[in-house]
């Protein structure tokens, strides 16, 4: 016995549009395990701040040639609040979840109250900065940070920054 198989002419076009429908879809997602590229969040003084990484005039960068990746972002009010980041590893090449200190890591907060700013650095040599990066898709960064960091002022004041949280897409 034979079979055959006959399509009717409606059924294919409605195939090939179909078809054509899912070939034109692009797939706007960055990967899985990393976030949106426009969060960054810390607890500073036991307050939550969210920061905006695209607010600052500088966006945030990655050089490759150097592996050094920097963002910083201010939030203006009563107090004027800015935080920088900056980390040296391999984006495209190193591996994660991958922990940074002392030297691979720069974390600034400067505080502006009436017009007198307090700047706030990780000591020298001071593990007491950390931050973590947890995944990466070559452009977007995601990762967590703490600090205790200090002023060169006499006499010194610190402040500690937990739970910070970033997404952060860098230009290159």
């Amino acid at each position: 016995m034979k079979y055959t198989m006959r399509a009717s002419r409606s059924t294919l076009a409605l195939l090939a549009v179909g078809l054509l429908g899912l070939s034109s879809c692009t797939d706007d997602t960055v990967g899985p395990g990393v976030g949106s590229g426009t969060e960054f969040e810390a607890t500073i003084r036991g307050t939550k701040f969210s920061f905006d990484p695209n607010s600052s005039i500088d966006e945030p960068s990655y050089d490759a040639s150097l592996n050094r990746a920097d963002f910083s972002a201010t939030i203006v009010g009563d107090t004027t609040r800015t935080l920088s980041i900056g980390f040296t590893h391999d984006i495209d090449n190193g591996s994660f979840p991958q922990t940074l200190t002392d030297a691979d890591v720069s974390i600034v907060y400067q505080e502006k109250v009436n017009g007198v700013s307090t700047v706030y650095n990780c000591a020298i040599g001071s593990s007491a900065c950390r931050i973590t990066l947890n995944a990466t898709d070559k452009q977007i960064v995601d990762g967590t940070f703490s600090a205790t960091l200090s002023t060169m002022d006499t006499p010194v004041k610190t402040v500690s920054i937990t739970q910070g949280t970033f997404s952060v897409k860098f230009s290159r």
